[in-house]
């Protein structure tokens, strides 16, 4: 079984001139909001060694949603959630008993 090392999805507050200087070009970051007169949330995903980095916080489900959409969008890997197939949807409905 290969190891594998799972992605923990964080914002962090940047600062407007280092978002517009460098981060915005990065596709590793996905801007979240402003925050008036402190800076830029950017969305971003770290490797998972049961801890946060330093000024970085856990994304909400709406947040996580949000990057979803925009990783899928423009086609950049990876993304916070798997996609289902059409066929394993069905089979996943399919063994459902509903009795």
């Amino acid at each position: 079984m290969e190891d594998t090392i799972k992605p923990l999805w964080v914002k962090k507050l940047i600062r407007t001139l280092d978002w517009n200087g460098n981060y915005r070009y990065n596709s590793t970051y996905c801007f979240l909001s402003h925050d008036k007169g402190s800076g830029v949330w950017a969305a971003f995903a770290v490797a998972d060694f049961g801890g946060l980095p330093r000024d970085c916080i856990l994304l909400n489900d709406e947040e996580l949603l949000l990057v979803d959409n925009y990783r899928r969008n423009a086609n950049i890997l990876p993304t916070p959630f798997k996609r289902v197939e059409n066929n394993e949807k069905s089979k996943a409905t399919s063994e459902i008993n509903f009795n």
